[in-house]
């Protein structure tokens, strides 16, 4: 079954593969689907279920990215800080788009970025009891982000199988589980058990989709083309299409 599998990777890989940056648009694109559904569409209609599952591609896609961006940045440091700045940058259109008082995505993966980056430290006596108190600090921080706990689980899952693809199937298989479970769970208390069921079984389109890319399509490399343009646009997309929204339903949309 390995060897099928394998075969099967390396087969639609020839045929057509996705680098880094093209996923990253595509999921970029999906996250705009899923906050114009937020603050355009009524709550509870197919259309904006459906807007909103394409979105969930890019939650457990950027947490794939940030546990193979922890592994292979040159300075953990460098990237922590672009997190931090587009984060706080963001915070206030955020707010003001979602109307829910949480962090922002980018506080969220810089929050487990921090997470994986404590657990590879190795300290004794004291300093192990501190890195240990920060970590459950952060873990309460995400509690309290976009994606909340999801995130900081999918990461942890991603970084612990990232080196193996039988791993990562599973890493996916887990994650679309707990996911579809918990939203289940949440849809039972609003609608009946059968519109429950739909809905939930419906939240498993990004992650699946995001699970087809990540195991069958993605290259492993960056654009070589893109240079530094990819690099700095995903920071810039997140608070700038935020803007862009809150402009759309305030000045337009009125």
């Amino acid at each position: 079954m390995e060897t099928e599998n394998t075969l099967l990777n390396n087969t639609l890989q020839r045929r057509f593969s996705l680098n880094r940056d093209i996923i990253k648009y595509i999921a970029v694109a999906a996250m705009f689907c899923n906050h114009f559904a937020n603050m355009f569409l009524q709550s509870g209609t197919y259309l904006c279920e459906i807007m909103l599952d394409i979105g969930y591609f890019t939650a457990i896609t950027m947490c794939y990215f940030l546990a193979e961006g922890y592994r292979f940045t040159s300075s953990k440091k460098k990237y922590a800080f672009r997190l931090l700045i587009f984060a706080v940058i963001s915070q206030i259109p955020y707010l003001l788009a979602i109307r829910y008082l949480q962090f922002n995505m980018l506080f969220t993966l810089l929050f487990c970025f921090c997470f994986l980056w404590l657990n590879d430290l190795k300290y004794n006596g004291y300093r192990n009891y501190i890195r240990r108190a920060v970590q459950v600090l952060l873990v309460v921080l995400c509690k309290y982000s976009d994606w909340s706990l999801f995130a900081l689980f999918f990461v942890l899952v991603f970084s612990k199988s990232y080196y193996y693809k039988s791993g990562l199937r599973q890493a996916y298989k887990i994650s679309i589980l707990v996911w579809v479970i918990y939203n289940f769970v949440l849809y039972i208390q609003i609608y009946s058990i059968v519109k429950s069921l739909i809905f939930s079984l419906m939240t498993i389109i990004g992650p699946g989709a995001s699970a087809i890319v990540i195991l069958y399509l993605y290259n492993g490399k960056k654009s070589e083309n893109a240079g530094a343009f990819s690099k700095w646009f995903f920071y810039l997309f997140y608070p700038l299409h935020l803007i862009f929204l809150l402009f759309l339903k305030y000045n337009i949309c009125l």
